[in-house]
């Protein structure tokens, strides 16, 4: 009979793999990662149920159901080093990361493995649809991302100036990392035309804003890639591309550059290209490969 250790978020996905895996006879094993905050009702600052990522009570809940044997590893010490560190080292560079992509690729997958590994099981089931990025941030347990910022980096809290595309100054803002590419609220600028965040810039600490047609970009490059099937893309290709989770791949072409590098150019403008986010090539339903968005046209 073979083994099989399941990823157990707690969510519908894998606790339904779980079920399908012990129906068809296999041996199986439940293993949940605990990245963040302890089941301690008195010190989690969320309820597991309201959690969007790796609710440890579901998961024990589904595995007691299913009768199986579930593991919980607490591997917060490497999710604060490999992803959390990460994600406010971003926002204090003036990027808007994707800690998501971070902790499938440096904390999820090997560590499923590992555990997988120590007991001696066959095969890992990971369900597909609960590697995509969450909604939420799972260890933005309080508020958004910004109150976690001024509690984490109380560095972050550095006013400057807000700036028009011209080099204007037309107000001033309360730290660059608080604002993201293609942001309208909570700017607290007046205008006769509505403002948005077109970019940041850390080294002058300024946050440009501009028109809406100000955030169209025809072009960026990627790095940090990781490109599958293949070792490098070495002459220029035709792709669809998907720079947004929730936003549909377009046509582009792929350029390579130095460095391991791609210049993607879209055959339309795209709005609000955010430095940090992930960007994913498709050749129809082949995955090519993906990296981080590093600068739009303009910020090379």
């Amino acid at each position: 009979m073979k083994s099989v250790v399941v990823g157990m978020s707690g969510g519908v996905d894998s606790s339904v793999a779980a079920a399908l895996l012990v129906d068809q006879g296999y041996q199986v094993q439940g293993v949940t990662l605990q990245t963040w905050e302890t089941e301690d009702s008195e010190t989690t600052s969320k309820k597991w149920q309201e959690r969007g990522c790796c609710k440890i009570g579901i998961a024990r809940y589904v595995a007691e159901r299913l009768n199986i044997p579930h593991r919980v590893i607490d591997i917060r010490d490497h999710f604060r080093a490999a992803v959390v560190q990460d994600f406010i080292q971003g926002y204090l560079s003036g990027l808007t990361p994707n800690p998501c992509v971070r902790c499938n690729e440096r904390v999820k997958f090997s560590c499923l493995m590992d555990a997988a590994r120590e007991l001696g099981a066959d095969a890992i089931g990971l369900p597909a649809d609960e590697v995509k990025e969450s909604q939420e941030i799972c260890f933005v347990t309080k508020g958004d991302y910004r109150g976690f910022l001024e509690e984490e980096a109380p560095q972050a809290a550095r006013p400057g100036a807000f700036v028009g595309t011209d080099g204007t100054v037309v107000g001033t803002h309360r730290g660059v990392p608080f604002y993201t590419p293609g942001q309208r609220r909570g700017l607290g600028l007046s205008a006769d035309q509505r403002l948005y965040v077109v970019r940041v810039d850390t080294g002058s600490n300024t946050v440009v804003v501009g028109r809406e047609e100000d955030l169209l970009e025809a072009s960026c490059t990627v790095g940090d890639l990781n490109l599958i099937g293949m070792d490098h893309i070495d002459a220029p290709a035709r792709a669809q591309v998907k720079v947004r989770y929730a936003s549909p791949a377009v046509p582009a072409t792929i350029r390579p550059l130095d460095e391991g590098r791609l210049r993607v150019e879209f055959d339309s403008p795209q709005r609000a290209l955010s430095p940090g986010q992930s960007a994913v090539f498709y050749q129809g339903e082949r995955v090519m490969g993906g990296g981080i968005i590093e600068a739009g046209k303009g910020r090379d």
